[in-house]
């Protein structure tokens, strides 16, 4: 099935981070739903993300990859849903396929019962791979709602690739913090308030748009993706992709013929 392709704005975040090597082991079985279906998401809340996409369907697309031999992996904790006091939070994934030949990826996101949360799962191509990237979701999440999210590697051949899925979870930060969060705070009290309230995303992004320009924040970004068992990614560089356009959340995507 063939899907059209929508524009992407890439927003650049200046970073730069290298790489070693990751034992974690590809994790399978676990494909995205049909994107004219709707899943049993609902159903699947609570266990643990797929956060690392490799195995069989590599082989399948022939993928180049870096020297280091990475998998497609989200940055997210190894258990539970990650949570986000931001509207449209972004959720950060390291691609570690090199630009050797042309590659995209589609991004699909749905609620708590599997319906469709965007309009139409989003394409977009990868460029500036290897490295991390981060996806500003265009659209508002509802508040104390949870959200399915899938990020496919699509091959050559736009046969799926390597995935990955998980949760995120939009909060509402009850009074006391809100007040808080509204004061001038340095790095470390503004990341010690999100950690204290587990809102994960919220930290990540922090760190991710700040540790190139400040010492203080390159220390605790190694040290956030330590807690996750992602140090090694603490290395690699953000590269510039991708951020959704709200109208591409909205406007359905054509399909047809076999892709």
């Amino acid at each position: 099935m063939t899907w059209t392709r929508r524009s992407f704005i890439c927003t650049s975040i200046i970073a730069s981070l290298a790489v070693n090597t990751l034992p974690i082991r590809a994790q399978s079985g676990r494909g995205e739903p049909k994107p004219d279906g709707n899943s049993n998401s609902g159903s699947d809340r609570g266990r643990p993300p797929k956060r690392v996409g490799g195995g069989d369907r590599r082989g399948q697309c022939n993928i180049p990859q870096t020297a280091t031999n990475q998998e497609l992996i989200a940055l997210v904790p190894e258990q539970g849903e990650a949570l986000s006091i931001t509207e449209t939070p972004t959720l950060w994934f390291y691609v570690p396929y090199a630009p050797t030949s042309p590659l995209s990826a589609r991004f699909t996101l749905r609620d708590e019962q599997g319906r469709r949360a965007l309009f139409a799962p989003i394409l977009f191509p990868l460029s500036g791979t290897p490295g991390i990237i981060g996806i500003r979701l265009p659209k508002p999440l509802q508040p104390e709602t949870s959200y399915h999210w899938y990020l496919t590697i699509l091959c050559q051949s736009k046969a799926e690739g390597p995935g990955v899925d998980g949760w995120v979870r939009r909060v509402v930060p009850d009074s006391q913090l809100s007040q808080q969060l509204q004061q001038p705070l340095s790095l470390q009290e503004r990341l010690d308030l999100y950690q204290k309230a587990n809102i994960w995303y919220d930290r990540l992004t922090l760190l991710a748009e700040q540790h190139t320009s400040n010492a203080q924040a390159a220390n605790k970004w190694r040290r956030l993706l330590q807690e996750i068992g992602l140090e090694a990614l603490s290395q690699e560089p953000i590269v510039p992709c991708c951020r959704i356009t709200s109208s591409q959340s909205q406007l359905p995507i054509s399909t047809n013929g076999a892709q």
